[in-house]
């Protein structure tokens, strides 16, 4: 059976909801299958808010946080949220997970633990299946909103290397990936996620997440993404791009500003990223150049696409398609 291709629209709710709520509506009209929003309460605009008044602004499209985390944000209270969100907007809510980044950096915090996370995820599960669930302390918990109609909103866990990998396949129903558009790095990607899925007799979604800018200006497209390559290569999974390497993950997170997270005020670290870099970890340039980056994902078997719209977000929306989802072919899916 030939997998389906399926495309997500990720915005950042920096000024005024309504400007979020607007690009929401767009991907809507233009057919993307869903939107996500980003949830960090230091650098922007509440996620709850945002989503809410999406729901309310559009019909048919699927919406959650993209993604947020059980240290800011407790998981009886994201479990009632993305339960009374799926409620009222007719079973299209989703639900995007992880350890945390800025939200819990920039408050001083720690990100969560793995094996931590996975409980959190089968706990906020049992909440919104209406389950009463026993916490540390032997006291019940139930939320109010029992329940989910249309089916269970599906939960995403978001993560990079191997362990993570791993908790991700057994307690959800898919992996948001941040990865590469690199030979080695997909190859090693695509290698443990099927070894891991036969070990736990499962067939997760994999999602590939990354930032995208199109333009017929290539150069400009790839400015845009710029901070947020900075962002991707401060992490141990970029070690595994043969370019960069562990040392180049050190001297980016030394760089690195959570507060200018995926910005280009974040000065330091968006200087240390390399040209050849930009492409390698973003989905970028012209029209045709993104579908190439998009096309050798899907040649791997990856079908489905979270993308964080950046720079021009209106005209990305559009561009991505009108001009670059028609260039893809899903025939190629291995």
């Amino acid at each position: 059976m030939q997998q389906q291709l399926e495309i997500g629209i990720v915005l950042e709710p920096r000024e005024q909801v309504g400007e979020t709520v607007d690009r929401a509506r767009l991907a809507e009209q233009y057919g993307f299958e869903y939107v996500g929003i980003t949830d960090g309460q230091m650098i922007w605009r509440d996620v709850s808010v945002a989503l809410t008044a999406t729901a309310v602004a559009t019909e048919k499209i699927q919406m959650g946080p993209w993604v947020t985390n059980p240290v800011t944000r407790h998981l009886a209270v994201t479990a009632n949220f993305i339960a009374t969100l799926h409620e009222f907007s007719g079973g299209r809510a989703i639900l995007g997970i992880g350890n945390g980044d800025d939200a819990v950096r920039t408050i001083g915090a720690e990100p969560e633990k793995m094996a931590a996370l996975a409980e959190t995820v089968d706990t906020i599960r049992d909440l919104m299946d209406g389950k009463t669930v026993l916490n540390k302390s032997k006291v019940g918990w139930k939320i109010c909103t029992g329940g989910r109609p249309e089916g269970a909103a599906p939960i995403y866990w978001a993560g990079a290397n191997p362990l993570s990998f791993k908790y991700g396949i057994k307690h959800t129903d898919g992996l948001v990936i941040s990865g590469f558009v690199d030979e080695t790095w997909l190859n090693w990607m695509v290698e443990t996620t099927d070894k891991l899925s036969a070990e736990f007799d499962k067939s997760p979604k994999l999602i590939f997440n990354s930032a995208v800018a199109v333009d017929e200006d290539g150069d400009a497209a790839r400015e845009a993404v710029r901070p947020y390559v900075a962002s991707g290569l401060r992490y141990a999974s970029a070690a595994r791009v043969p370019e960069w390497g562990d040392e180049g993950v050190e001297r980016m997170r030394a760089a690195y500003n959570s507060y200018h997270h995926f910005r280009a005020s974040n000065e330091a670290a968006v200087a240390l990223v390399p040209d050849a870099m930009v492409p390698k970890k973003a989905i970028c340039g012209t029209p045709e150049e993104a579908a190439a980056s998009m096309q050798a994902v899907i040649d791997k078997g990856v079908t489905s696409f979270a993308l964080m719209a950046m720079g021009d977000v209106e005209k990305t929306i559009e561009m991505i398609a009108t001009k670059v989802r028609p260039l893809l072919n899903l025939n190629a899916a291995s």
